[in-house]
């Protein structure tokens, strides 16, 4: 009797430890990565494409930053490739979410066809998005210039390059790779962000995936790393067909578009939070004053 009883109790003990494994095993968990077609989507198309992300990691695809903003804050993506205006209205929002490092986007302003660089005066009319890193970047460049831009609010990038190319406006502030689309198209390049010497573009997670998914974003650094060393070391014909695919790039840019130097991913200069974050309070778009500490975490910069 005693045997059977010593019996019973191990089965009953081996049966409640498999059902305790069972309960604490977790199913994959999935990190979703917003992006816009832009070039700073590049390296996380191919780092997606050429497998360093693994299967728990998805690109999800947007058109607007609209769009892309309202699946961040409703859980449905769990970061996204972004800019530092972006984040401050996000933090002014009562949103939890933390810069986790910069982008490498690019911008340019680029004439109507027929109008050449040299030929800009004041109040020569510029389409842009207002109270966006569109406007910020068009403001800094008036301003090294000592120019009074007459700025046209267009927020709709398709609609402000098609009034660019038919006259209606001189200069559209445009992201890589529209801006080369129209230069393509008979525009001249009047400058880039990079002359203008700043970019706040960035990439950011809310906090509450990386509080639960820490370890799939640091996969996802691993994975970008590894996509920006296969840019280098590979000729772009080997690969561009699939950005142009994935990203929805303009045709007509595949064989002339400029790429970035593409860097590891690192954390953007303190310097450019202070002049994003003094520009929006001029503007009265924000009240606070963030500290670098309050927007940006270097946890998963290796």
């Amino acid at each position: 009797m005693n045997k059977i009883k010593i019996y019973l109790l191990t089965v009953l003990t081996i049966s409640i430890l498999i059902m305790f494994a069972g309960c604490s095993k977790k199913e994959p968990t999935t990190l979703t990565i917003g992006v816009l077609p832009n070039l700073d989507s590049i390296p996380m198309i191919l780092a997606k494409e050429n497998g360093y992300l693994g299967e728990h990691i998805e690109l999800s695809y947007f058109k607007s930053a609209v769009d892309r903003d309202t699946a961040l804050q409703t859980g449905n993506i769990d970061g996204t490739a972004s800019d530092l205006l972006s984040a401050i209205f996000l933090k002014d929002n009562q949103f939890d979410m933390q810069v986790t490092s910069k982008t490498q986007g690019a911008f340019a302003i680029v004439t109507t066809p027929g109008l050449q660089a040299d030929a800009i005066k004041a109040d020569t009319s510029i389409g842009i998005s207002s109270n966006t890193i569109i406007e910020y970047l068009t403001d800094i460049y008036a301003l090294s210039q000592d120019m009074g831009l007459n700025k046209v609010a267009i927020p709709k990038m398709p609609t402000r390059l098609e009034m660019l190319q038919h006259g209606k406006i001189d200069l559209a502030m445009l992201p890589e790779p529209l801006a080369h689309a129209a230069v393509l198209n008979g525009g001249t390049y009047v400058t880039t962000s990079d002359a203008i010497g700043t970019n706040p573009a960035v990439m950011i997670f809310s906090q509450a995936s990386i509080d639960k998914k820490a370890g799939l974003i640091s996969d996802f650094y691993r994975g970008y790393n590894q996509a920006v060393d296969y840019i280098k070391d590979t000729d772009r014909e080997t690969y561009m067909d699939v950005v142009m695919e994935k990203a929805g790039f303009p045709p007509t840019t595949r064989d002339t578009l400029t790429l970035p130097a593409y860097e590891h991913a690192s954390l953007p200069d303190e310097s450019e939070l202070e002049r994003v974050n003094k520009w929006m309070l001029e503007k009265e778009l924000t009240k606070q004053t963030y500290t670098f500490d309050d927007m940006a975490t270097p946890q998963f910069i290796e």
